[in-house]
């Protein structure tokens, strides 16, 4: 089509930059951006300008994401983007060795050391103040709404609080007592279930932001041969997605009375390091 890169990121990347700091997710930006693309160049895309398209808005996200963790006003925006540093932190040692992770508790608690530890060197005012609370109880209408795995509690000054709710999942092919581990079809599941819970949790105003963090070392999951089983209802290989509101009825682990409603729009991108496959939504 004869569309160079330098012909197309002047024009995807600065709207790619303002579409992110609008709080809009990478798959939103490029449907976004995919849509306006013909009326920008008058051509049909191709896989060539897909590549470049993708290209540019990597680019953005990653000058959006460097920028945000150095805005001095908005906490609530640099500490979004300090939790996903900190996954990356987190995925960088799981794959090298350096962490094991045995089970979700293991995850959960060397996860929240890192993000721990980031905590003071993003805090940049007298002000400021972040704090994390594990396994905590969420209440609606003085009622037991939820167990969450992470709470995190964002403060400056006299605003009323900024709350983060994060929920993670664990699957490894050797269970932590040596054994063989099955059930993926559960924890297909789980995840969709975490999903609904997170919705929940913001919906009913316990918390302002989620985010939910998954791990496996079992690449059937992230890259299935095939999608025969009915577990596959449950879809969270790479690249899957949640495009409209769903329910879930799929009977699972003898499990009849399931039901589980999806509001929002998601979209499975796992990415690999060492053994392990890592996705954050």
């Amino acid at each position: 089509m004869g569309l160079a890169f330098d012909a197309i990121e002047p024009k995807v990347y600065p709207v790619a930059l303002e579409l992110f700091k609008s709080g809009m997710k990478r798959y939103q930006v490029a449907g976004k951006i995919y849509k306006q693309f013909g009326e920008w160049f008058g051509v049909p895309e191709s896989e060539v300008a897909t590549a470049m398209i993708d290209l540019s808005i990597s680019c953005a996200e990653k000058d959006y994401i460097d920028r945000s963790v150095f805005d001095r006003e908005n906490i609530n925006n640099r500490f979004n983007q300090v939790i996903k540093m900190a996954w990356e932190i987190f995925q960088c040692k799981v794959g090298n060795g350096l962490i094991d992770i045995y089970n979700e508790a293991s995850m959960q608690l060397q996860f929240a050391c890192i993000l721990q530890n980031l905590i003071p060197v993003f805090i940049y005012k007298k002000d400021e103040n972040v704090e994390i609370e594990l396994e905590k109880t969420l209440y609606y209408n003085d009622k037991p709404l939820g167990e969450v795995d992470m709470f995190v509690v964002i403060r400056k000054g006299n605003n009323k609080p900024h709350n983060i709710a994060i929920e993670m999942k664990c699957y490894k092919e050797q269970a932590s007592s040596g054994g063989k581990r099955g059930a993926t079809d559960i924890f297909m599941k789980d995840v969709y279930v975490d999903i609904e819970k997170l919705e929940n949790y913001k919906s009913k105003g316990t918390c302002q932001d989620t985010v939910l963090l998954v791990m496996t070392d079992l690449k059937r999951l992230v890259h299935p041969k095939n999608k025969d089983a009915k577990c596959w209802n449950y879809d969270i290989s790479d690249g899957s997605s949640i495009l409209e509101p769903k329910e879930l009825h799929t009977p699972i682990g003898g499990k009849e009375d399931i039901s589980i409603k999806i509001n929002n729009q998601y979209l499975f991108k796992w990415t690999e390091a060492d053994k392990y496959y890592f996705l954050i939504l």
